[in-house]
């Protein structure tokens, strides 16, 4: 079956995910849905990104913050509970509007990879090219549309305001830019109905998002929600048609490393029958170490591993 999640005052919340917070939306375990978020700078004036719809969600929504994210959800999915894995498969994400917006934030040290190096910061309006799925920088340039939502995540264990900055093991703020359509996310469930929440959508973003955001812009998904029992997950995974994604998030980018590195490692071991040692040469030999951002606090690392050495 599939159902509709329209962003609406009543079915949005602004900058935070917590525990507390009440599903919006039940589905069944293979329900696909079709979910709609918004993007929109805050406090400026930009009628290319402002929808009617948009317009009275910032009209009605008080509560925000601490994060600048504003997110559509929860989804509950019947049956999910804690040590469950929610697998999203992503099948379909297009922009809703012609324009994206990128935020340099002025100065303010730590926002951003350079933000001394830029500090009078700019707000950009970017056109977006549907058609030929590209961003126009220029006449120039035209860099190719990558859609996906920066932020996934379902219901943290204990914090009841856990900001949408801050990505963590129940996902959110992670920014992958793998998770286009055909690739699948793996949560792992830490409340009883899982509760995803999505927003922060990304026409394109490169690893890294280094001056603080992507292309920002108002999205339409299509996501698929099932329950896999048959997994057992610390922290967000992610599988595309022909890589198999582990993630590392920390303050210390070496320590986000080490935790990809380690989850690719467990993942040998158990789906494979690996010796922990022959998984480690494996992936020294075939693992892709790649950053997913550097710029919410907490740093993020993707661990990438082709299909194609499994014969």
């Amino acid at each position: 079956m599939t159902k509709t999640l329209k962003a609406t005052p009543e079915t949005v919340h602004w900058g935070y995910f917590s525990k507390s917070l009440a599903p919006v939306l039940t589905v069944a375990d293979g329900d696909t849905v079709e979910v709609e978020t918004f993007s929109y700078p805050r406090g400026d004036n930009f009628p290319e990104l402002l929808t009617p719809e948009l317009q009275v969600i910032l009209d009605k929504v008080t509560d925000i913050g601490p994060g600048p994210h504003l997110l559509t959800g929860p989804i509950a999915v019947e049956g999910a509970q804690p040590g469950d894995v929610l697998a999203v498969e992503i099948e379909q994400i297009d922009p809703i509007l012609d324009h994206a917006y990128n935020r340099i934030q002025p100065g303010k040290a730590g926002l951003g990879l350079l933000p001394e190096d830029f500090p009078e910061g700019r707000l950009t309006l970017l056109t977006l090219d549907r058609q030929a799925r590209e961003i126009v920088l220029s006449d120039k340039i035209r860099v190719p549309m990558r859609c996906f939502f920066g932020i996934m995540g379902v219901a943290p264990a204990e914090e009841e305001r856990w900001t949408s900055r801050v990505p963590g093991e129940f996902g959110g703020n992670i920014d992958i830019t793998e998770l286009v359509a055909g690739a699948t996310l793996y949560l792992p469930v830490f409340r009883p109905g899982g509760l995803l929440s999505v927003g922060d959508g990304h026409s394109g973003q490169g690893d890294g998002e280094v001056d603080l955001s992507a292309s920002e812009t108002s999205l339409r998904g299509r996501l698929k929600l099932s329950l896999r029992r048959d997994m057992v997950l610390k922290r967000p995974m992610v599988e595309t048609k022909t890589h198999i994604i582990t993630t590392g998030f920390d303050e210390d980018l070496d320590e986000a490393v080490k935790i990809a590195t380690r989850d690719m490692i467990e993942w040998l071991v158990t789906r494979h029958g690996m010796e922990r040692l022959d998984a480690y040469l494996l992936c020294t030999l075939a693992l892709d170490l790649r950053i997913s951002q550097v710029v919410n606090l907490r740093k993020g690392v993707h661990a990438m591993l082709s299909k194609a050495i499994f014969r």
